[in-house]
């Protein structure tokens, strides 16, 4: 039987963040729930499944590949989530989406210098 590693849970995880993004596209194009609000969550929370997909499969140093498991998902949660959350449930949940934006920053730096420094190792 195949081990179910880290990279298989990034793919895994990155799918499933990917799918309910585009359930989320769907719901927020049409009918009651439609909003530009929730459409930008989806778009954020699609691209980022898209990154951690990328950052799992890309030839990272190990901590390259465990920062991207811990904040890509965590920070696309936070952000499009606080943003469903306010388009379709009217609630906001304070500064959820900036921690959301500022750990999907961090994310996007730390794929960075995983990139940069197993270029150089």
């Amino acid at each position: 039987m195949a081990r179910f590693g880290l990279r298989s849970g990034l793919l895994a995880l990155a799918g499933g963040l990917g799918a309910t993004a585009v359930m989320a596209a769907a719901a927020a194009a049409h009918g009651p729930l439609a909003s530009d609000l929730a459409t930008t969550a989806s778009h954020f929370q699609l691209f980022h499944a898209l990154a951690l997909a990328l950052a799992a499969l890309a030839p990272l140093p190990a901590w390259g590949h465990k920062a991207a498991a811990c904040l890509f998902p965590i920070g696309t949660v936070c952000f499009a989530g606080g943003l469903y959350s306010l388009a379709w449930l009217g609630v906001s949940w304070g500064l959820i989406v900036p921690l959301g934006g500022a750990l999907l920053i961090l994310a996007w730096l730390a794929f960075a210098a995983a990139g940069l420094l197993s270029r150089f190792s």
